[in-house]
């Protein structure tokens, strides 16, 4: 007998043996039409009921079907008539059929490749095979019934005492978020929040040899004086700490913290405040009046947080402090993300004074603009001054980092959207390879312009299939390597893919084709395109212009107006005038 006629027959009268094997069989793994044909009857009806059919059901099922003729359901009969109950070895039993799902997996996607190759298959890209293929040969029957909490107290409590390797972040609040940091094999994203331009921040400033001056200026004034070449030092509760970069990050959703005292601090949701109970994001705080917030002096003052509804323009600082904290008006924040790759680089410098190695890689910015920022974390120098400082303190800067760590640094950058798992895998061998590099952390700058290995954008993959197929990937390479991977993203709001936008020197192309660096047509002339933001679907709007143009974009999307800057949930409404080319 037949290994195929063997599973099909304990499939209906050993109901220990289908509840163990139904969830990994599937009809595409018996060749022969008759026996695909009752296989999927017995799957369906296993998966309505929760329990194996009959042979009686199944004869009924079967007739029922107008895509197999006379022939086929006279062979279907003879074969259900034929499954008998007869003795036989369990363990064996479950051997043989895992080795034949495993087989039959492995076939199938064989055959798939081929198709893939071939160009007939619509849904992945010939960079998916080696993944398929991977699939196919990790097919295991899964003995494992769960955790017994009463008999397995004992495994329990060891569990508890293991101490799992974590590599630590160099900030202590991330700490305690992550009990210690980053374990292996996960895979985390970051998204990032501070303030209102105009928020007001006491600094000191000074150039070269001059004393110091201290003035209080709002935040956004910052990124002049630091263009201006000064050095700045912000007031926090750890004294004067200094300040090494701007970074203006767009328009966000707004929040205002309200004290007792009447100070008001706009920020976004993300941005962190320092309370009696720790530090805590201001969308955690709404409608929590009974917080209490540390202002100067190390004085607590109770205060309200609510969100307007409003828009409003959100940039940060770089604090140079262990704590990463300054005051915002007077109120305790704290500097946890002036911008996803400045993050990033900090956490890999980090990283590489654990003496840890890293690998950063890169689709947004180059790699000596990459290593820039990392100079700038663990040389004392800041970004303006990385410019002018001497060759002889450069190197002599370096060969002290050089004498601190073990560890090593490797920055690789590839075109925007083009590079996938297949791509870094194949990385992280030739640096094993030819470096003796193997890696202990793997930052990716960032997820949604990465590829993805397995699909193709398009022919009925969607955004938000590309972009969960992109981070399954990731996490997956963490996991095959062993490491943490640390990535980032940006919740945004914006336009239809398929608008249509004016490039410079490209005309017009769909806005989902853009690059950094391209030139896009503006109210205002060509401006340079700086950021490409993640991919995710949203509720759609059609606006219609007078003209009869068309926009189809989210709620939060923003358009100047005659009267400001408006979008759908902030005010946007008919017969508003919209600035156009």
């Amino acid at each position: 007998m037949r290994i195929e006629v063997t599973i099909l027959s304990n499939l209906i009268h050993d109901d220990e043996y289908s509840r163990q094997v139904i969830p990994f069989i599937k009809k595409e793994y018996f060749s022969d039409r008759v026996e695909s044909v009752i296989a999927e009857e017995m799957l369906n009806f296993f998966d309505e009921f929760n329990k194996p059919a009959t042979k009686e059901i199944l004869k009924i099922q079967v007739s029922k079907r107008r895509d197999i003729g006379a022939k086929e359901l006279d062979d279907a009969e003879k074969l259900i008539t034929g499954f008998t109950a007869t003795p036989i070895n369990f363990d064996w039993l479950m051997k043989e059929s895992e080795a034949f799902c495993k087989q039959r997996a492995l076939y199938n996607t064989i055959a798939q490749s081929i198709q893939i190759i071939d160009g007939r298959d619509k849904q992945y890209s010939p960079e998916a095979i080696p993944s398929l293929l991977s699939e196919a040969l990790s097919i295991t029957f899964d003995s494992s019934v769960g955790h017994n909490y009463i008999e397995d107290a004992s495994e329990r409590f060891d569990f508890y005492r293991r101490k799992e390797e974590k590599l630590p972040f160099d900030i202590e609040l991330l700490n305690k978020i992550t009990d210690g940091g980053l374990p292996r094999k996960s895979m985390t994203c970051l998204l990032a929040g501070c303030v209102h331009p105009d928020t007001k921040i006491k600094i000191r400033t000074k150039k070269s040899d001059s004393s110091w001056t201290e003035q209080e200026v709002s935040i956004g004034e910052i990124d002049s004086l630091l263009k201006d070449e000064y050095q700045i030092e912000v007031t926090s509760p750890d004294g004067f700490v200094p300040i090494s970069l701007f970074v203006d990050k767009g328009e966000w959703e707004e929040y205002i913290l309200t004290l007792d005292s009447g100070i008001e601090v706009r920020v976004n949701e993300n941005h962190l405040f320092e309370t009696d109970k720790g530090w805590q994001y201001a969308k955690d705080l709404v409608n929590s009046p009974n917080e209490l917030y540390l202002t100067e002096g190390d004085i607590l003052i109770q205060g309200n947080v609510r969100n307007t509804g409003k828009v409003i323009p959100i940039v940060d600082i770089q604090v140079d402090h262990d704590n990463h904290r300054y005051y915002t008006n007077g109120v305790s924040s704290h500097n946890t993300g002036v911008g996803k790759s400045l993050v990033m680089c900090h956490f890999a410098a980090a990283n590489l004074l654990h003496n840890k190695n890293v690998l950063y890689i890169t689709m947004e910015m180059s790699e000596e603009r990459i290593a820039e920022r990392i100079d700038a974390n663990l040389l004392n120098l800041g970004m303006a001054e990385l410019k002018t400082v001497e060759q002889k303190i450069f190197n002599n800067r370096i060969e002290k980092l050089r004498g601190k760590t073990i560890g090593n640094l490797i920055v690789k950058e590839y075109p925007t959207g083009s590079a996938h798992t297949g791509h870094f895998r194949a990385l992280i061998e030739e640096l094993k390879s030819k470096k003796n590099f193997v890696p202990d952390v793997i930052y990716i700058d960032y997820l949604n312009i990465c590829a993805s290995q397995r699909m193709k954008y398009g022919a009925g993959v969607n955004s938000y299939t590309y972009i969960k197929a992109i981070a399954e990937e990731l996490r997956g390479l963490s996991v095959e390597y062993n490491v943490p991977l640390v990535t980032a993203t940006q919740a945004n709001r914006c336009l239809s893919l398929d608008t249509v936008v004016n490039v410079e020197h490209r005309g017009n192309i769909e806005i989902c084709n853009l690059n950094i660096g391209d030139k896009i047509q503006s109210h205002s002339g060509y401006v340079d395109v700086t950021e490409i933001y993640p991919i995710m679907e949203q509720e759609v709007y059609e606006i219609t212009l007078k003209s009869g143009k068309t926009i189809q974009c989210s709620s939060k999307h923003i358009f100047p107006t005659s009267t400001g800057m408006k979008s759908i949930d902030s005010g946007l409404k008919i017969k508003d005038f919209l600035f156009s080319i």
